[in-house]
């Protein structure tokens, strides 16, 4: 009868055992699997930041085209201001050389008629 308590105690041991054994393998697949899906959350996560930084990035890109696009312009109407202002003072200019021209014009003629 001893012997039949030893081998089930025994057998007991042994089940106990590979109770145990299957309750850290069952963890280790757990904490694996817990491992996998919190390294493709995180890739996840790093590939939305990824993506916003390029959104963001793509962003500052076409605002300095835009404000490059809105300074040459800026320049072009400047240089163009300058190039009319510089066209109305030859002209006034001209004018005025015409006008004196034919008041000179005009005195002589007074002076030639008395």
């Amino acid at each position: 009868m001893s012997f039949y308590l030893l081998s089930k105690g025994e057998t007991e041991k042994q089940r106990l055992a590979s109770d145990d054994r299957r309750q850290k393998e069952m963890d280790r697949r757990w904490e694996a699997e817990m491992e996998e899906k919190r390294l493709e959350r995180e890739e996840r996560m790093a590939e939305r930041k990824a993506e916003r930084e390029e959104r963001l990035e793509d962003r500052r890109r076409q605002d300095r085209r835009e404000d490059e696009e809105r300074e040459h312009r800026r320049r072009r109407e400047r240089i163009e201001d300058e190039e009319r202002a510089s066209t109305r003072k030859k002209e006034e200019e001209e004018r005025e050389i015409r006008y004196q021209e034919r008041l000179v014009q005009l005195k002589a003629l007074l002076k030639g008629s008395q």
